[in-house]
């Protein structure tokens, strides 16, 4: 008896020493660093993972509105070249229809006096001439051939002025002395013997 309660010892310490035993429950791997597990009301546990990684969005592309058939044309500024007239040149004065006012006699400017009539000279197209001394209105006709010219005086009013009598006859005696013209842009030079008597410049009637 003895000896086979021995031998039934003996078989249960080996059974034991070679695992025969309840072996331990292997525990489950910890979840990934980046998951969560949440345990349910239930038997079983919800693992959320993480979202997954935003996907790169296209490249919004600007579009230029200045372009193509949305452009505007650009806006010019006015400037003083834009908006300046310009001058044309002065152009050469007609000899006859034009009002000629007195500007030197034998090279010398002629006084303008105040409250006085201003001395010009008018030769018009039917070969009459017109104009003043400076004091007294006269009028007469003139020939033309070529660049010679001559007046023949008519007749003057007779008023009698404060000034310049002495200017007004230089005047007259040169229109009986001229016996040519010379006219360039708007000047007119009487001339007798190649000498100028008088000048006159193109001008406005006042």
């Amino acid at each position: 008896m003895k000896r086979l309660a021995f031998l039934l010892a003996l078989s249960l310490f080996g059974l034991t020493a070679c695992g025969g035993g309840p072996r331990p429950t292997a525990q489950p791997a910890p979840p990934p660093a980046d998951t969560m597990q949440l345990a349910g009301e239930g038997t079983g546990i919800v693992t959320l993972a993480p979202p997954a990684p935003a996907q790169p969005s296209s490249p919004i592309v600007e579009q230029d509105l200045t372009d193509g058939a949305t452009a505007q044309p650009p806006q010019r500024q006015a400037t003083a070249s834009t908006t300046a007239v310009a001058h044309e040149a002065p152009k050469t004065a007609e000899l006859k229809g034009t009002y000629w006012r007195l500007a030197t006699l034998s090279g010398v400017a002629i006084t303008r006096y105040p409250n006085q009539p201003e001395p010009h000279l008018i030769l018009q197209a039917d070969g009459r001439t017109a104009g003043s001394d400076g004091c007294n209105r006269f009028f007469g006709t003139y020939s033309l051939s070529g660049d010679g010219l001559s007046f023949s005086q008519g007749g003057t009013s007779l008023m009698a002025c404060p000034e310049g009598v002495a200017q007004a006859a230089v005047y007259m005696g040169a229109l009986r002395m001229t016996r040519a013209y010379r006219l360039q842009g708007n000047t007119l030079e009487l001339m007798a013997d190649g000498k100028t008597l008088a000048t006159f410049e193109a001008a406005s009637p006042r």
